[in-house]
């Protein structure tokens, strides 16, 4: 097997006391999109960075390109393309100078053709003369990507690319990196917070919490493997009575145990939506409260279900 990407038990302690990866192990294949998921301060950035030589492990092994952090050469180097979070361009230049100035960094041959080829991508033609301040935050983060692409990188790292993007800006993103992995055998790493995303471009996932690896496997396993089924909502009106709502769900958990949720909104967790549906309604008839009913839909589990179960749902800053 041919690994683009090997952390083994890898570790990093910041000068703070922080120890944001705890022994992390994880194998990127090539051609592989990696879909990197977890809450905020999970540690995937801090990950990403000792990927790209960044930052060094304070324990572990790296290597990329089978070739260890020390190791590495400029030529290593130059077979990574880095999105970060961050706008890497200069803000006084055009799209255009931007492109120009880092195709000349990078010191890549064909640039006119590259650049042409990679403005038609991202859908950057048309404002390719207009300052990089003046743009929109979804043509930022378009322009950005650009940049990391320009010297045709093997291995491209995704740090929340569609951040403050528009609907109509992250389909063209997301339309272009399944492009990229479909069509040019990119490895690419994802770090996104759009779990329908990373799902549907994802070939395996990986979820990490506290610096540590959760699971890693294919977004279908994973729901297989963490999902119970199917989930069905239930919406009561608002000003039902308290008294009522608690009557409600103590009544449902007595025939349907796997019960969610509070004020006046509940998800139950079902192996048979049909039959559990069908006891549900029933309740709902004996208790006489249908009337009471906002709505009350079926469906699949999802990748963030999957996420929830795993990372928990305390808020995190």
């Amino acid at each position: 097997m041919n690994y683009i990407v090997s952390l083994d038990d890898v570790h990093k302690f910041y000068s703070n006391g922080v120890h944001a990866v705890k022994g992390l192990s994880l194998k990127v294949e090539e051609g592989e999109v990696l879909g990197l998921l977890g809450p905020n301060g999970a540690g995937k950035t801090t990950t990403m960075n000792l990927m790209i030589g960044l930052l060094k492990p304070s324990k572990g092994n790296i290597a990329i390109f089978g070739r260890s952090l020390e190791s590495r050469t400029k030529k290593i180097q130059q077979r990574i393309g880095v999105a970060p979070q961050e706008f890497s361009f200069y803000s006084h230049l055009t799209v255009y100078e931007n492109a120009k100035l880092f195709a000349t960094l990078y010191n890549v041959r064909n640039a006119e053709r590259i650049i042409n080829d990679l403005f038609n991508l991202f859908e950057l033609e048309e404002i390719r003369n207009q300052r990089s301040d003046q743009l929109s935050g979804g043509q930022k983060r378009r322009l950005n990507l650009t940049l990391a692409l320009l010297h045709d990188p093997d291995l491209l790292i995704l740090d929340e690319p569609a951040a403050g993007m528009d609907p109509q800006s992250r389909a063209v993103l997301w339309s272009s990196v399944k492009f990229l992995a479909d069509s040019e055998n990119k490895t690419i790493i994802l770090a996104t917070h759009l779990m329908e995303v990373a799902d549907r471009l994802s070939d395996r996932i990986a979820i990490i919490d506290h610096g540590k690896l959760l699971v890693i496997d294919t977004p279908r396993k994973l729901k297989s493997k963490y999902g119970t089924g199917e989930i069905i909502n239930i919406r009561l009106i608002p000003d039902l009575a308290s008294e009522d709502v608690s009557l409600l769900k103590s009544r449902i958990e007595k025939i349907l145990p796997r019960v969610e949720g509070s004020d006046h909104s509940f998800q139950i967790h079902t192996d048979n939506s049909i039959e559990d549906l069908s006891k549900l309604l029933g309740l709902l008839k004996q208790l006489d409260i249908r009337h009471q009913l906002l709505d009350i839909s079926v469906r699949s589990e999802t990748l963030e279900d999957v996420f929830i179960k795993l990372t928990g749902r305390t808020l995190r800053e």
